[in-house]
């Protein structure tokens, strides 16, 4: 009995030790970017083929950058082929199901998705349900482990129109493989990852906000009309 205490607890130190190492190599921000706007989201689940359109661009240390859509390959599954790599998903729902990246040729150094090109956004906010409509989200995680740290940055902050940002929803995810040994994903390498996404009811716009006028401008602004005013006035007598 006592050999069986001492292998669960010895198995749990192992996997506490696990999820600290994996929760140490990711390193995730949040900036609100380019504020956007939609009407509504369409449901609690999203799986690949409700993707289409998300543009995937892949940065290479060569300094080449490619660039593939997400299309529907199957029944809940869709991938972003490109020269080089390949970004997939399949599987019932994003919140639990991984997306897969495999690099096929040179070091792979960043992967950005515009999610919103897709009518797609991340949901960020892991047991918050943020914004109305969007339900319980699933943040940033890895799926087994890499040899160095990895930058995730979320841009683009999302909210329903008329409405203040709850900061659980963003339109772009870069991923930075920079730091890893040898410099990025290796050919031949894969990378496995959870996020959690929802669809838009329509798609999102840029809000565009007006610039308050400086103390003092609308008197200016006056001052210069009459003027102009008065020099008409003086060139027609």
């Amino acid at each position: 009995m006592s050999i069986i205490r001492q292998f669960i607890a010895s198995a749990a130190v192992a996997i506490a030790l696990s999820g600290f190492a994996q929760a140490a190599t990711v390193d995730i921000t949040r900036t609100d970017g380019t504020l956007q706007s939609t009407t509504g989201l369409t449901g609690y689940t999203t799986g690949g083929a409700d993707m289409d359109g998300m543009v995937v661009t892949a940065g290479f240390r060569s300094g080449a950058t490619r660039r593939a859509v997400f299309a529907t390959t199957g029944t809940r599954a869709g991938a972003a082929k490109g020269e080089g790599f390949a970004l997939g998903f399949s599987g019932l729902s994003t919140f639990s199901a991984p997306f897969e990246l495999s690099v096929s040729r040179g070091v792979l150094t960043s992967l950005r998705i515009d999610a919103l090109a897709g009518d797609t956004v991340f949901d960020t906010a892991s047991g918050n349900t943020g914004t109305p409509g969007s339900a319980n989200g699933t943040g940033f995680r890895l799926r087994g482990t890499v040899d160095g740290p990895v930058s995730v940055l979320f841009t683009d902050i999302l909210a329903l129109e008329n409405e203040t940002p709850a900061g659980d929803l963003y339109g772009t995810l870069r991923i930075g493989f920079e730091r890893l040994a040898g410099g990025g994903l290796q050919s031949g390498s894969t990378f496995s990852f959870v996020q959690d996404t929802d669809n838009l009811t329509t798609p999102a716009a840029p809000v565009v906000t007006s610039v308050p006028l400086p103390s003092g401008m609308p008197l200016v602004l006056s001052g210069l009309v009459a003027l102009g005013y008065l020099r008409h006035r003086r060139t027609r007598a």
